[in-house]
């Protein structure tokens, strides 16, 4: 999900903007506060308003409804269609404008709005047009992570030098704030105190999840290559991976650069985040291994809302598998069943979205409906 729109596109989609609380209507209590009814989904997986930081981030949103902030104009001339106005101008204008767009910062929430005076506004009010989660990583750089293991039994993440991952099991890590968390996910997921952990960084999965960044940061551009320079190297090697969350993201982006094949690696996805039907497909053309338990989830909403999002394509790249052999054939039925269950679960949170067309449902009364399918 990108960072602020065009004035243009925002006058275009006014009709999305609903009041995000009871408290931010206007009157009495300050200025309206409005948000765009696609930022729903997104938001629903980023802020639970349930617990503390999720009360803590609503309060701060309602908050804006008495702050002091400049509702400005659009740039340019005083009337349409000035022909001493060149088109080039008009658009470097619409640039200069698009930065009048503010930030809140609350917790690892950025929310961009507009205060502006639309029609029928009967003052300023504020339209939230993106939120987006950015989240502080340690600083470690992406890329192929040993465990070193102490006299005293600690772990320590070690860079590795060489991509010699021939036999290892290979962790591709989600949302993980330090490399240290990550590598404890990927011992507790294989059950393998040896596994090797390719580490992105928490920024790629910001850009690569549920926000689904048009434009990638550099780290994330960074990660990616890394990535397929580990898939090059060891092509002819025999690898088990683990995908896990935004890795399954993360992946597609790399397998894009990879030809050939990928017949001796495995794959296995923990609560997948992206567009895993056609990671599916492209392993499948790569002839890649896909036995057994290569699916599972445990309780995580991203997760829930993107496999509901695309059950049917799902299916359909489960169906193209190579045919199951011997237990496979259980599992390969039980995993389907698996996705059609979870998807009907997390498609029931979707429906909420209906109640955001209703003028007696605020954004914030919806997602607390909506919680008890979080």
């Amino acid at each position: 999900m990108d960072l602020p729109s065009s004035y243009y596109t925002f006058q275009k989609s006014l009709d999305q903007f609903i009041y995000f609380s009871p408290l931010t209507m206007g009157g009495s209590s300050g200025r309206s506060v409005k948000i765009s009814k696609a930022l729903f989904l997104p938001f629903f997986c980023a802020v639970d308003p349930s617990a503390h930081d999720g009360q803590a981030i609503i309060r701060q949103i309602e908050n804006l409804r008495t702050t002091c902030t400049i509702a400005r104009g659009e740039t340019g001339s005083n009337y349409t269609n000035n022909p001493k106005q060149s088109s080039q101008h008009t658009t470097r204008l619409g640039k200069l404008n698009d930065g009048f767009s503010q930030v809140l910062i609350v917790k690892n929430l950025h929310v961009y709005y507009r205060v502006s005076q639309e029609l029928g506004d009967k003052s300023p009010s504020i339209y939230i047009t993106q939120v987006r989660a950015v989240n502080d990583g340690a600083g470690s750089s992406p890329g192929l992570y040993e465990p070193k293991i102490s006299r005293d039994g600690a772990i320590t993440p070690i860079k590795m030098n060489q991509s010699s991952i021939d036999g290892k099991k290979v962790y591709i890590n989600g949302a993980s704030q330090s490399v240290e968390g990550a590598m404890q996910q990927a011992q507790y997921a294989t059950s393998d105190k040896n596994t090797v952990l390719f580490y992105s960084p928490a920024c790629v999965s910001d850009d690569l999840g549920v926000w689904q960044s048009k434009t990638l940061s550099y780290a994330t551009k960074n990660t990616i290559n890394e990535l397929v320079n580990v898939f090059k190297e060891s092509q002819n090697r025999s690898v088990s991976w683990y995908v896990e969350g935004e890795g399954t993201a993360l992946l597609s982006e790399a397998l894009k650069r990879i030809p050939g094949n990928l017949n001796k690696h495995q794959f296995r996805f923990v609560n997948p985040i992206g567009n895993t039907s056609k990671v599916l497909q492209i392993l499948t053309t790569k002839k890649a291994v896909l036995e057994g338990d290569f699916f599972s989830y445990h309780h995580n909403t991203a997760a829930l809302s993107s496999l509901s999002k695309q059950k049917n394509e799902l299916m359909s790249a489960m169906g193209k598998l190579p045919a199951g052999k011997n237990y496979d054939k259980i599992t390969r039925g039980y995993i389907m069943k698996s996705i059609e269950g979870l998807a009907l679960v997390g498609s029931r949170g979707v429906p909420k979205q209906d109640k955001l067309n209703s003028a007696n449902q605020t954004f914030v009364q919806v997602l607390r409906k909506a919680g008890v399918y979080r």
